[in-house]
């Protein structure tokens, strides 16, 4: 699978859970950087990992490295509801 094609089809909003779950951001903290609720957070987690055909915490990690190496985004940087 290239999960750089898989990338591009993510929403912009699941681009930027994404970029806070490879970084083990927990949810809450997600939620409140985006201000969203944790289970709107947990809702745009399970659609990632349904889009990279992952299931479990350990193959959804494995898939999110594989995006940072394909895609080569800067997934430290600090994300606000309105970046990209």
């Amino acid at each position: 699978m290239n999960f750089g094609n898989v990338y591009d089809e993510l929403t912009p909003t699941e681009r930027r859970v994404l970029r806070f779950c490879l970084d083990d951001v927990p949810c809450k903290t997600i939620a409140d950087k985006l201000c969203m609720s944790v289970e709107t957070v947990k809702t745009h987690r399970k659609h990632i990992a349904r889009k990279l055909g992952v299931s479990g915490k350990t193959e959804f990690r494995q898939a999110l490295r594989r995006i940072e190496r394909e895609v080569g985004l800067p997934f430290t940087q600090e994300l606000t509801p309105n970046s990209p």
